[in-house]
C-alpha cells in the first residue's frame, strides 16, 4: 500500500540478483529524503541521527538506536532533524529469491511469523536492539558473498525473533501471508471516508460490536487503538501534501479530515515531535 501524496521514487538494487542479501552502511539523508518504494525487504538500524519516519500510513519520531523492519513495496522516508550527520546501516534482502521449500522449513517458521506480523512495517525493542545493529554494521565491513555472511544474515534473522516487535500500522495488514478480511474491509471503509468525522461509535457499528469489543479486537489486529490509527493515517496524508509543496498546511489539513486547527496541530505534534510548519521547514531544508 503506498501512501498518496507525492509518488515515491521506485529504487532497484540489482545486486540482490545474484545475491542472498545485500549491507550497506549510509552516511547523510541522501535519498532517504524522498519517498521510495522497492521490492526487497529493508532492515534499518539507526546508528546516529534522529528525526521523523514515514513508512507506509505510519509517522512516527526515530532516534538512534531504532530498529525497523520494512517490507518490499511499501513506500517510505526518513525527515532527519537539521544540522546532524546522520548513519545508518540497511540490510536489503528478497524473500522469494530464497523459494517456497525455503520459508516452508521447521527452522524459518519463527522469522515467518515475524514477517507476517511486519506486513505493515515493525519495529523492536530490547535489549538486544544494539547487539543486531552491531552485527550488521559488521556485515557491511565484510561485504561478500560467503557462506560465513550468509550464516550471520540468518543469525541476525534469529535474534530479531526474541526481541519485542510493533506493527507500524495496519494499513499494510494484508501484505503478509494471512490476511485479514474483516480489517482489511474496515481499513478500506476508513480511507474512503477519512475526509469525513469518521468515529469509532461508527467503526464499531459497523463492524457490529460494542465499542469495548471493538478496541480490544482492533488493537489486536492493527497493534495501535483505533483513534491514534486515524490520526496516523491523516498526519501521513498532511506530509505527504506538504512535502509535495502544492497546498498550505491548512488546506492539507482540511484535505485531510481535520476540521479544527488547534485540534490538528495537536495530533500532528504528538505524532511527529514537530509542528507542521517545523515539518515543513525541515523538509525544504533537507531537499536544498
Amino acid at each position: 500500500m503506498l501512501p498518496a501524496g507525492e509518488p515515491p521514487v521506485p529504487q532497484v538494487n540489482p545486486t540482490i540478483q545474484i545475491r542472498s542479501f545485500i549491507a550497506r552502511s549510509h552516511h547523510g539523508p541522501g535519498q532517504w529524503s524522498a519517498s521510495h518504494y522497492h521490492r526487497e525487504w529493508e532492515i534499518v538500524f539507526i546508528q546516529r541521527g534522529s528525526g521523523i519516519r514515514c513508512i507506509g500510513d505510519s509517522v512516527e519520531k526515530f532516534t538512534a538506536g531504532d530498529l525497523v523492519i520494512i517490507p518490499g513495496g511499501l513506500a517510505h522516508v526518513w525527515h532527519w532533524n537539521a544540522g546532524q550527520k546522520p548513519r545508518c546501516t540497511v540490510l536489503h534482502f528478497l524473500p522469494q529469491a530464497w523459494g517456497t521449500t525455503f520459508w516452508e522449513l521447521t527452522e524459518i517458521q519463527a522469522f515467518r511469523r515475524l514477517c507476517e506480523k511486519a506486513g505493515g512495517g515493525a519495529r523492536f525493542s530490547g535489549r538486544g536492539v544494539a547487539q543486531i545493529g552491531g552485527r550488521m554494521e559488521a556485515l557491511t565491513k565484510t561485504d561478500s558473498a560467503t557462506l560465513a555472511s550468509l550464516s550471520e544474515l540468518l543469525g541476525i534473522f534469529s535474534r530479531m525473533t526474541d526481541l519485542e516487535c510493533y506493527p507500524l500500522n495496519a494499513q499494510g495488514a494484508g501484505n503478509g501471508t494471512r490476511r485479514n478480511p474483516l480489517l482489511e474491509d474496515l481499513l478500506a471503509w476508513v480511507a474512503a471516508n477519512l475526509r469525513g468525522g469518521i468515529t469509532q461509535q461508527e467503526a464499531a457499528d459497523r463492524m457490529k460490536m460494542n465499542p469495548s469489543s471493538f478496541c480490544r479486537w482492533f488493537k489486536m489486529n492493527a497493534g495501535c487503538s483505533f483513534k491514534r490509527y486515524v490520526n496516523e493515517i491523516r498526519v501521513a496524508k498532511v506530509c505527504a501534501r506538504i512535502t509535495r509543496g502544492d497546498q498550505s498546511i491548512t488546506e492539507a489539513a482540511f484535505a485531510a479530515g481535520y476540521n479544527n486547527l488547534s485540534n490538528f496541530n495537536r495530533h500532528f505534534l504528538n505524532i511527529t515531535g514537530v509542528t507542521p510548519s517545523a515539518f515543513r521547514d525541515r523538509h525544504r531544508k533537507s531537499v536544498e
